[in-house]
């Protein structure tokens, strides 16, 4: 069933459950702004329901992440970071995630 600003993947294991919404660039512009508006051309990656969601379910103390990929990996974004704007340069630095990586993410929450 389609619920409106759900995120993408629930994730679940004897160590806890893990709510993850996915995300991916196709280029990196010059800063990476989850939840407004960079230009007046380009839309937020989130939308305001996904905005609203993510963080109501992180204030009631679950564990939810937002994964934004590229070609050259990704950067995992907890504690509602996802709310903070960063530069071009610094994406690049913190996108060091691969996929295993991500997967050694869910695993340590949810296994």
């Amino acid at each position: 069933m389609y619920n409106g600003g759900q995120a993408d993947c629930w994730y679940s294991g004897h160590g806890g459950d893990l709510w993850v919404e996915y995300k991916w660039l196709a280029r990196i512009p010059p800063i990476i702004d989850l939840v407004t508006k960079p230009s007046p051309k380009v839309d937020p990656i989130l939308s305001k329901l996904q905005q609203d969601w993510l963080n109501s379910r992180y204030d009631e103390g679950r564990k939810v992440a937002v994964i934004v990929g590229w070609k050259d990996g990704g950067v995992i974004y907890t504690s509602k970071s996802w709310n903070n704007p960063l530069k071009r340069e610094d994406f690049i630095t913190k996108c060091t995630a691969k996929r295993v990586d991500i997967a050694q993410f869910i695993q340590s929450i949810c296994l």
